[in-house]
């Protein structure tokens, strides 16, 4: 078992001994992937022009490859399999996936829409159980 995972019902992520401090980064408790590709490099600082031909080359193979994963994953399941769903998410909005190969301008990701609506969410999280007097998720204390 990794360490940093404890047995289940153990209540969660164990974080390293450094990590248990106060203002510690999140970098040290995350878990490294290795099945999960790097992302394609984006070049935000670089013209658009330039941002435009780094997409097409890097990103468009990718984004080809999975196209055909999921067209021939799409012809050996069921059509009630549960992954099906998600087929046909994709494919219904492909268009919106896939425009930023055409524009240079619309980002990869959406880590700056995650990062502004942070604060809301955190806030909303912390103050469900305020005025209740019921812990949360069941712990005697």
């Amino acid at each position: 078992m990794p360490k940093h995972k404890l047995p289940l019902g153990g209540g969660g992520r164990k974080l390293p001994k450094r990590c248990r401090t106060f203002g510690c980064s999140n970098k040290l408790s995350t878990p490294s992937f290795k099945f999960i590709p790097r992302p394609v490099w984006d070049g935000h600082d670089k013209p658009a022009a330039f941002r435009l031909a780094m997409r097409r080359r890097k990103s468009k193979p990718l984004i080809k490859l999975l196209r055909k994963i999921i067209v021939q994953a799409k012809g050996s399941l069921h059509p009630t399999h549960d992954l099906m769903k998600a087929i046909g998410y994709t494919f219904k909005h492909w268009r919106a996936l896939t425009r930023f190969l055409k524009n240079p301008d619309i980002a990869i990701d959406n880590n700056e829409a995650e990062r502004a609506i942070k604060c809301w969410v955190l806030v909303r999280r912390n103050s469900l159980f305020v005025s209740d007097c019921r812990p949360p998720f069941g712990h005697n204390f």
